[in-house]
């Protein structure tokens, strides 16, 4: 399970080789066996045994900023066996297979954004002859550039780009029209947006992109050495690229809490500065958290979204390890 720290001024330290969180009025203690993350959301402090503790069992402690993006996480400082694989990871980001599995995973997305629109369409139906459109569009184009695809060609990435970047921008034009108030939105904005939905799904996208994080470091793949997306300093390129085709899922996740009229704390509205309230950011993390055991047919397995995501890394894990 994972552990939330959201209580200013909780202590986290060791007592018979368990976590002990303890604040003013409570305390409590977790075998570090049941424990496979620590996200801390709020100032807190973190002892050093415990801190040991966590790296001992591979347990990631992730501290995040207000809008639920990592600013901290701690590895343990003894790697073994993953610089042969970070070698070939290194390589296989320049031969055609990465190519091949780029265009793959991009299209997987590109699936999951047409089944969602068509499930948000057949809830909406004023949206229905749209979606029908954008769907025979998006199809059309994704059929004819995959078709078409040359993984040899050295500039193979502006095209999967051009083709993500254009399902995106029909997906994103028919979700938002018709949600009820205060949910509408016409353009996804990561900052000061005037709806809700906007800044609960970047909120969940940051839930998404620390569990992938937390899979890929488990592999001993570098996260920041992308395929898809380009290096960029402090940036893990490698999690964006496996996030892709997860972040329709968890569109659909919260569309579906917000059509069935499940979501009165998100309704509670946002902070004056623009941001969640506390309230708000502790119901999405539950939300995610009991989300991910949630078992969807994806891929041509029907598994939980967490496993999903453990066997895509593997899966392209085992393509590196192959070269």
């Amino acid at each position: 399970m994972q552990i939330v720290c959201d209580t200013r001024g909780l202590e986290v330290s060791v007592r018979n080789q368990c976590f002990h969180f303890e604040t003013a009025t409570t305390s409590r203690m977790v075998h570090p066996n049941k424990v496979t993350s620590i996200l801390v959301t709020a100032p807190c402090r973190i002892s050093s045994p415990a801190m040991e503790l966590a790296t001992l069992h591979q347990i990631p402690f992730i501290i995040c900023d207000h809008c639920g993006l990592p600013v901290v996480r701690t590895y343990s400082a003894q790697f073994i066996n993953i610089t042969s694989l970070r070698r070939k990871h290194y390589k296989f980001t320049s031969v055609p297979e990465a190519a091949s599995w780029a265009m793959e995973t991009i299209l997987r997305k590109i699936e999951g954004q047409i089944s969602t629109m068509m499930y948000v369409a057949d809830r909406k139906p004023i949206l229905k002859d749209q979606a029908d459109k954008a769907k025979t569009e998006i199809s059309t184009l994704t059929q004819k550039i995959s078709h078409n695809f040359d993984q040899t060609k050295p500039d193979w990435k502006k095209t999967v780009l051009f083709l993500e970047s254009y399902a995106a921008s029909r997906y994103w034009q028919i979700i938002g029209q018709k949600l009820p108030a205060p949910f509408t939105f016409s353009n996804r904005v990561k900052f000061d947006a005037p709806d809700l939905f906007n800044p609960g799904i970047n909120y969940l996208y940051g839930m998404l992109r620390n569990q992938m994080d937390t899979v890929i470091s488990s592999t001993g793949l570098d996260p920041g050495l992308g395929i898809v997306h380009c290096d960029q300093y402090k940036t893990p390129t490698l999690v964006f690229d496996l996030m892709e085709p997860f972040r329709p899922v968890i569109d659909r996740m919260l569309l579906t809490a917000i059509l069935e009229k499940n979501v009165k704390v998100l309704l509670s509205g946002v902070q004056e500065d623009g941001n969640l309230s506390k309230i708000q950011r502790k119901w999405l993390i539950e939300f995610f958290i009991t989300g991910l055991e949630n078992r969807i047919s994806y891929n041509g397995r029907v598994l939980s979204i967490k496993s999903h995501m453990f066997r895509d890394v593997q899966q392209l894990t085992t393509l590196i390890k192959a070269l």
